[in-house]
């Protein structure tokens, strides 16, 4: 599964290449974790103490790079033979240790909002994935075992960051489709129930769903193409298409079964009639899902072709799979027949067209006015995604740090450094433009 935002970009769109370009030369935020707590005191020694047993246990975990917090963290110095040295080389015992500590972090630009709030009662731990473990599967893992890690210490704990956004979100919506196909099985189980009030009826238009979407997860895997965070909608979409097309066709042959009263001269009345129609829909259906393969975005040039293939995969299916069964199951009693043929959807059917000869004009007036009603919301609707706002936060984040890094370095009185930092300072700043200005 793949579920990064950068799916959605456009594939020939020069702002993109930019921006790739600009990330392939400057390393992001994109693969670290932020561990935010809340203690008492974060400079105590005793929570001290804990930040470094967590620092040590977290960079055990396999798959995380490297650990920063006020433990561990390194500063710049106004002189010596080291640009940068530890606060803390080891957790000191005296009291005086500790405030001279917490001062020199506290007076940081590069510490002060940033890994430890300004009031100094929020702190945070920041954990760097390895880009190779910066995908679904290696995340998930390490973040469980930063969630056991955590429970070890008695802190309030909020994680942020894009790994801990882009995990969730895909937790988060695998539950939701979980939570959402059962209700909708069942709801589907209950309508077929009492449309055709049979376990043939029930069954077959269930299979031919099951068999479409398998064919099309299956399809898609040969192809080489992941779940995303819109081709996760594929299942629900061709669920609707095949119990469509089973309806009609079920609904056909046992009105056509009754009439004929012979199985095999059914089949072939309702293949030839409801057959044809269900063809042109599918076609018409697929042409239309097919269309959003001319777009430039890669996911939704998939998402069109495996939905038009599944569209056609539920006619194939209909057509030969349910007249296969229907050849080999018993005769459907009578009794069954002639409710089909006046049960209550004859009867609301009946008063749908009666509605229509007496009111055609009126009908025709309504649907006017409901579609000047929709024409006028549609033009209020902003088409500005925000699903960009992720990595924009990300740049925003960095071009903090980067600030940061470029005030401490200042100090430092290196020129060299300082003209190297701020030009790396102002392609951040360049490129946060960009991506506000062409892709927000």
């Amino acid at each position: 599964m793949d579920f990064t935002i950068e799916q959605l970009f456009s594939q020939d769109d020069p702002v993109i290449e930019r921006f790739m370009t600009f990330r392939e030369e400057f390393s992001g935020v994109d693969n670290i974790v932020f561990l935010i707590y809340e203690s008492d005191d974060p400079f105590s020694r005793t929570n001290l103490v804990k930040n470094r047993q967590m620092v040590d246990a977290l960079a055990e975990i396999e798959g995380v790079e490297s650990v920063k917090s006020l433990t561990n963290i390194e500063l710049f110095t106004e002189g010596g033979d080291y640009l940068l040295q530890p606060v803390y080389d080891e957790i000191p015992l005296s009291t005086d240790s500790l405030l001279a500590g917490q001062k020199r972090m506290m007076s940081s630009e590069l510490v002060k909002n940033y890994m430890i709030s300004e009031d100094g009662k929020v702190a945070a731990i920041l954990v760097e994935i390895d880009r190779n473990y910066n995908e679904h599967k290696g995340r998930e893992r390490i973040l469980s075992e930063i969630d056991q890690v955590q429970l070890q210490v008695d802190w309030d704990w909020h994680q942020a960051g894009l790994p801990v956004i882009r995990t969730r979100y895909v937790q988060y919506m695998i539950a939701d489709n979980v939570r959402f196909l059962i209700p909708v099985t069942l709801m589907l189980v209950i309508l077929l129930s009492v449309l055709f009030r049979s376990l043939v009826g029930l069954l077959l238009p269930l299979m031919v769903v099951g068999l479409t979407i398998i064919w099309t997860l299956g399809f898609m895997v040969a192809s080489g193409v992941t779940i995303n965070i819109i081709s996760y909608m594929i299942p629900t979409l061709l669920m609707i298409i095949g119990v469509s097309d089973s309806v009609h066709f079920l609904v056909k042959y046992f009105h056509t079964l009754k009439e004929v009263g012979h199985r095999k001269e059914a089949l072939f009345q309702t293949v030839k009639k409801i057959g044809t129609a269900i063809f042109l829909t599918s076609v018409t259906t697929g042409i239309g899902f097919g269309a959003l393969s001319f777009v430039n975005i890669k996911i939704v040039k998939d998402f069109g072709i495996y939905t038009a293939a599944g569209v056609f995969f539920a006619f194939i299916i209909t057509v030969l799979f349910i007249p296969s069964m229907l050849m080999i199951i018993k005769r459907t009693p009578e009794s069954k027949l002639e409710a089909y043929s006046r049960g209550f959807r004859m009867r609301i059917i009946n008063r749908v067209i009666l509605l229509v000869r007496a009111y055609p004009k009126q009908i025709i007036a309504m649907g006017i006015i409901i579609s000047i009603v929709g024409v006028f919301g549609a033009v209020q609707m902003n088409p500005h995604s925000k699903l960009l706002k992720a990595n924009v936060l990300s740049l925003e984040a960095l071009i903090v740090s980067k600030k940061q890094e470029t005030s401490s370095k200042q100090e430092t009185k290196h020129p060299k450094n300082q003209y190297m930092v701020c030009n790396s300072l102002r392609m951040h700043i360049s490129m946060k433009n960009i991506l506000l200005e062409n892709l927000i």
